[in-house]
């Protein structure tokens, strides 16, 4: 949440961006990402081989992250871009993001 904070809501607020926030808060949540690209390699979704509510809770936060431009994050993980691509592609979510 401090990639997101910094760098969408502090722009959307007119306050700067501290990025040594970011740089450390991305480090954080790429070690948390390493768990899930570890599961993904293992199951299709987050809890196995059906989408649920586990996959759809992270979906807002990866949301902002790529809106932050700190979707490398996820993109510079296998498993979890794969899982990011197949699951943002739904209509349902193409609805709720506006896409």
């Amino acid at each position: 949440m401090q990639v997101i904070y910094q760098r969408y809501f502090h722009a959307f607020r007119g306050l700067p961006c501290d990025e040594a926030i970011v740089k450390e808060a991305s480090e954080a949540a790429g070690k948390a990402v390493d768990v899930m690209d570890r599961q993904l390699a293992k199951t299709r979704f987050l809890t196995g081989a059906q989408f649920t509510l586990a996959d759809i809770c992270f979906m807002p936060y990866i949301e902002y992250l790529f809106a932050s431009k700190a979707g490398e994050i996820i993109d510079s993980r296998k498993n979890a871009a794969r899982w990011w691509n197949e699951i943002s592609a739904r209509p349902s979510w193409k609805a709720v993001a506006g896409k």
